[in-house]
């Protein structure tokens, strides 16, 4: 590892034990595990999503209706991998393409009616999961734990952002 890398690893406070991080590790998973709601029944024999076609759902989820350029963005890919993401979701009925009025050759990406209805479904079954792990706290202990997660996310971004630039100036 450059010393650059290992300069936007190190960390402020100091090196996290082992144990510290195998904990962590454990809570996240565990976490995970009750965000992902059991499939509805209807949907039990459909073809599951790749990572990138969920992960395209999840930015579809977070911003509405989007430019297909927009996703490709979001996706960090080209537009034909964009797009041929969005061809796969399609054929399961998750999203659709829409024509935008004043560009004739630019697309819209928003959720088909089923894939619109499956979203809703996993915003309200994780919202739920998120909501009874969180009842058992103080308000004060909620208000903690969201800071301290609130920093980690900050720090992760900050080391990503660094290390685009890193290899952004690398390229160069």
């Amino acid at each position: 590892m450059s010393s650059a890398i290992q300069q936007i690893y190190s960390p402020a406070v100091g090196r996290p034990s082992d144990t510290d991080t195998t904990r962590l590790i454990q809570c996240i998973e565990l976490v995970l595990e009750r965000l992902v709601p059991p499939r509805r029944p209807q949907d039990r024999d459909l073809p599951d999503c790749s990572l990138r076609e969920f992960h395209a759902l999840r930015v579809l989820g977070a911003k509405g209706r989007i430019r297909m350029s927009e996703l490709a963005a979001a996706l960090d890919v080209p537009v034909s991998t964009a797009s041929r993401t969005v061809d796969r979701l399609a054929a399961k009925d998750l999203v659709r393409r829409v024509a935008v009025k004043d560009d004739g050759r630019a697309v819209h990406v928003a959720f088909s009616r089923r894939g619109g209805a499956i979203h809703r479904y996993i915003s309200r079954s994780r919202h739920a999961a998120a909501a009874a792990m969180l009842a058992p706290l103080s308000e004060a202990e909620r208000r903690r734990l969201l800071a301290a997660l609130a920093r980690i996310v900050a720090e992760d971004e900050r080391i990503t952002l660094r290390k685009q630039q890193s290899k952004s100036n690398d390229q160069k």
